[in-house]
């Protein structure tokens, strides 16, 4: 008798988890670094520099030719980057404590407690 009720508990059980991981309860989080091979981009040394989206690969001295762009060296004197408008505080990650934009090291974890700007 015991036998059994544990077993119609542990079958009971059972089905609660499958139905759960088969609801999409249990997420998995998978990254994979995607590279293109080398790409040469000229960055000019003005004011514009290039705007890059790096998803499809779209580059331009202009915004407009380079919809959805992600990032924008620029300088006529040494290296910047422009943040887009949003999201507001800025998308590049910088050296510990603020600073310029930083180089950052193989391994470096970046989360919401990363300094933006």
């Amino acid at each position: 008798m015991m036998k059994t009720r544990l077993d119609r508990h542990l079958m009971a059980f059972s089905a609660v988890a499958a139905a759960g991981a088969s609801a999409g309860f249990v997420n998995n989080a998978e990254a994979a670094v995607v590279s293109s091979g080398p790409v040469n981009i000229n960055v000019p040394s003005t004011t514009a520099g290039v705007y890059l989206n790096v998803v499809t690969g779209a580059n331009s001295s202009s915004p407009a030719a380079a919809p959805g762009w992600d990032v924008n060296p620029w300088s006529g004197t040494g290296l910047s980057y422009f943040n887009p408008s949003a999201p507001a505080g800025g998308v590049y990650v910088q050296r510990t404590g603020g600073g310029a934009t930083a180089n950052l090291a193989v391994g470096t974890m970046i989360s919401a407690g990363s300094v933006y700007g």
